[in-house]
């Protein structure tokens, strides 16, 4: 296959012709649970070394002129029949490996909004360091919240990072340690 597209940011093992970056674009998107930002899957592709940001923008634009994407009423991308199609038809051309790298990284950004969508991580700045407030939600009910003072604004965010990276197993966790039986 012809070498037509921009290569700066694609790593060895990425796509380097036009037209793959165009069906990894369409195969992505067949195989997440639900539309994606066009410019988070742009941003994804790139900081995964698969694609350059460039040749995945102007892909998205060929997709959507032709009828192989849509957008949904938020803006984000969806896969129409006629992609769904071409996917089906033409998805074993590219590498296994960008496949899977691709779609894993996209579903953990789709889990990542829908957690920040989902829950609350709040920062509050006290005199001697920083007060974090982590909620999970459902709906409007507060599951549980768990307060936690650390010393400064940095470890502060490092803990909204790793709560939001999944705030299910601070749930459960917390709910086993305090509710199990204690052994006598």
């Amino acid at each position: 296959m012809e070498y037509d597209a921009l290569v700066a940011g694609v790593e060895p093992g990425g796509i380097n012709n036009a037209q793959q970056v165009r069906m990894l674009v369409a195969y992505v998107l067949s195989a997440l649970p639900e539309p994606i930002d066009r410019r988070l899957l742009a941003e994804l592709l790139q900081y995964e070394g698969l694609a350059n940001l460039f040749e995945v923008s102007g892909a998205i634009d060929e997709l959507l002129d032709k009828g192989s994407l849509s957008v949904d009423e938020a803006g984000r991308l969806i896969l129409s029949p006629q992609g769904r199609t071409a996917v089906d038809e033409w998805e074993f051309i590219l590498p296994y490996s960008v496949r899977e790298k691709a779609v894993r990284a996209a579903t953990l950004a789709l889990t990542r909004l829908k957690n920040e969508r989902e829950n609350e991580v709040e920062i509050r700045d006290e005199e001697r360091g920083c007060r974090v407030i982590c909620r999970v939600l459902d709906g409007k009910l507060t599951l549980i919240e768990i307060g936690l003072w650390v010393p400064d604004r940095a470890q502060a965010e490092q803990v909204k990072e790793r709560f939001l990276n999944d705030p299910l197993t601070c749930y459960r966790t917390t709910v086993e340690l305090l509710t199990k039986e204690e052994k006598k």
